[in-house]
């Protein structure tokens, strides 16, 4: 689903941030909601968004220097913390479904990991940690009735 904000402006931008997938957002998982704000997001007028978006206290911005690039991620509040408080940018029910969500592809799995191990994510946000794999039910044959 492709949101459709309109403008960059500073309002847009934050609901952008708070209407991305999952319960953090990245640059890039904003960047990806909409083509308008793929041309007109830059990393700095993401970070304004989330300065603004950590001071009327919705989440914090958190910098991750332990992965192989250090990387800015703004950290979500749950849903039932910022309930009558989001008017400006989404409704609540708008809000709670989009923060349910995986998170974007963007948020890698260094990132998931270093988030959980920090205390700033629970491990149960992030689904499909594990690689998976897969089981070969026939074993293959010469026999040409074979299945």
């Amino acid at each position: 689903m492709k949101l459709r904000f309109g403008l960059a402006t500073v309002k847009n931008m934050m609901s952008g941030v708070l209407l991305a997938p999952g319960p953090v957002s990245t640059h890039l998982s904003v960047k990806g909601l909409s083509p308008t704000f793929n041309l007109a997001i830059s990393k700095a007028k993401f970070m304004a968004a989330a300065n603004q978006l950590q001071a009327a206290n919705l989440g914090s911005l958190v910098v991750l220097d332990n992965i192989s690039r250090s990387a800015h991620v703004f950290v979500k509040k749950p849903p039932e913390e910022v309930r009558g408080q989001l008017q400006d940018f989404a409704t609540d029910e708008e809000y709670s479904d989009r923060f349910s969500l995986p998170p974007a592809s963007t948020v890698n799995m260094k990132m998931q990991e270093e988030l959980v191990r920090l205390g700033y994510v629970p491990e149960a946000h992030f689904i499909n940690k594990a690689k998976p794999t897969f089981e070969w039910s026939h074993q293959l044959s010469n026999d040409p009735e074979a299945p």
